[in-house]
């Protein structure tokens, strides 16, 4: 999970898309949102 969160950044839409069905729980997917975010917001 920790690798994926690290490599999200240079992950294309459909890495991504499989990242967050791989990760399943609503936890994960909203840490990987969060950390979409602060990247964003950067």
């Amino acid at each position: 999970m920790l690798d994926e969160i690290v490599g999200w950044g240079q992950a294309t839409s459909i890495q991504r898309k499989s990242i967050l069905l791989k990760c399943g729980s609503r936890a994960e997917k909203s840490a990987s949102m969060r950390v979409e975010q602060s990247r964003l917001t950067r």
